[in-house]
């Protein structure tokens, strides 16, 4: 599989970026190369943090820190879960992909004044 992402951008793009967006685009961008074997697994890797993410965002406590700090801790083990099944280009082709979907946290479309 590939290596681990650390804290650096990789980790804080995953932050932001939907567990189902991410299946989908390995499973339908070419480009990718995720073999019919490797999208299997990491759909049935998949499946029991969205259902903890689900579980989470429904019994949302009030604690805004506590929410981050729990989807975080849902985000790294997402991350240790794909690259463990993902070949090392593969988790570079995710990862600039997933720092493009995330929002931007300076200018964006807000104007600058």
């Amino acid at each position: 599989g590939g290596g681990g992402w650390g804290i650096g951008g990789g980790m804080m793009a995953m932050r932001f970026v939907p567990i189902e967006q991410i299946l989908g685009f390995l499973a339908f961008d070419e480009n990718m190369g995720v073999s019919n074997e490797q999208l299997l697994k990491v759909r049935n890797e998949l499946v029991p943090i969205y259902a903890k993410r689900a579980e989470l965002m429904k019994n949302a406590p009030g604690d805004r820190d506590a929410m981050m700090q729990n989807v975080q801790t849902l985000r790294a083990e997402m991350t240790q879960k794909l690259t463990a099944v993902l070949q090392p280009k593969q988790v570079d082709q995710l990862k600039s992909y997933m720092q493009q979907m995330a929002p931007q946290r300076e200018g964006g479309a807000r104007g600058r004044q």
